[in-house]
């Protein structure tokens, strides 16, 4: 469904929101062209440190009540989820923090008991070993670094999880 024809139905825009929206590259981006569709969004970032930004909503992955609050502020019909740890060197360093940013749990635990949200998560080529370039989405997976290792956790953790997601996989 078009945003148009979504605001038809419903008499409001969809609402959607960029988790890394604030602060991170692709997230950036991603809402500064979003919001370049007007009225028929209503589009909010996210950000891990307090905001007094209106189109900012303060969210910490790692934090679960963080994570119900900013459902609750502004209840979203598609969560957008750029953020990510995404140095290859930083998360070799420390795979445990990288699997706590990349590996989303307590975001998809809280869109599960939210069905009617749409979960489209960004992640990466690195899920695949390097050998063939332009892999099919269904080709076999091989990460050879933890950046690749994380992301390809955190696909497997949203199929599995029975939300209604969509798996973007960028070369950026």
């Amino acid at each position: 469904m078009m945003a148009q024809e979504y605001e038809e139905e419903t008499g409001r825009p969809a609402r959607v929101l960029v988790i890394g929206g604030a602060s991170g590259y692709l997230g950036q981006i991603l809402v500064n062209n979003l919001v370049l569709v007007g009225r028929e969004l209503d589009v909010r970032a996210t950000t891990r440190a307090a905001t007094t930004i209106g189109t900012q909503i303060q969210l910490d992955l790692r934090d679960g009540n963080s994570i119900s609050a900013a459902l609750e502020a502004f209840p979203p019909d598609v969560v957008i989820n750029t953020a990510a740890i995404s140095q290859p060197g930083q998360c070799e360093a420390d795979e445990q923090t990288a699997n706590e940013t990349n590996v989303p749990r307590l975001l998809v635990d809280a869109i599960k008991s939210h069905p009617k949200i749409l979960l489209i998560h960004l992640s990466t080529d690195q899920v695949f070993d390097g050998s063939r370039p332009n892999s099919a989405e269904d080709a076999p997976t091989g990460p050879i670094n933890a950046y690749g290792r994380s992301k390809l956790k955190a696909e497997e953790l949203i199929r599995d999880s029975g939300c209604s997601h969509v798996i973007l996989r960028s070369s950026i």
